[in-house]
């Protein structure tokens, strides 16, 4: 069996989402996220985990359908306040603050989980354009120093472009 150890899952999408937006509440919550389509197999699946590993918790529209919505619903809400305003916000508009502060993070765990179905597609294959489809690439073996390798790597590079670059990152809470 092919997998992303969990402890990497987690440090690349922290990594990856903290180095698109400067901050870390929504890597904290992706984070959390990175593990989530294999943890709903393991509750849901157990007897039968290993057999039916990436399948349907793997799809990727089971995610990304949810941050679309998350993201049309909230709009530039959080991206690019000032915090002066965000607590203006919410002392004024408490009720409305708090249901876009939780879609917010919605939108951010869905895409940590989005994340973990990317890099497992990085190590072997997961759901393509429909739950029977299966496309991926096998790089390497979960627990090998080549997973720690890609892993380490791929946060080394994240962390040269939110530092060391001119790239545009998204700002706000």
């Amino acid at each position: 069996m092919i997998l992303l150890k969990w402890k990497n899952h987690r440090l690349v999408s922290f990594a990856l989402v903290f180095a698109g937006t400067g901050h870390l509440l929504p890597a904290f919550v992706a984070m959390r996220g990175s593990t989530f389509p294999d943890q709903i197999e393991e509750s849901f699946l157990s007897p039968t985990w290993a057999k039916n590993h990436r399948k349907g918790t793997h799809y990727w529209a089971y995610y990304m359908v949810p941050i679309l919505l998350c993201a049309a619903s909230i709009g530039h809400f959080l991206l690019y306040l000032p915090k002066e305003v965000i607590v203006t916000k919410l002392t004024t508009e408490p009720q409305e603050f708090l249901i876009r502060l939780a879609v917010y993070l919605g939108m951010w765990f869905c895409i940590g989980a989005l994340l973990h179905v990317v890099e497992d597609f990085i190590c072997g294959k997961v759901p393509g354009l429909t739950i029977e489809q299966r496309i991926g690439f096998h790089l390497f073996r979960v627990g090998t120093p080549q997973e720690y390798l890609w892993s380490y790597l791929i946060i080394a590079s994240v962390i040269f472009s939110r530092f060391y670059s001119d790239v545009i990152f998204v700002y706000g809470l």
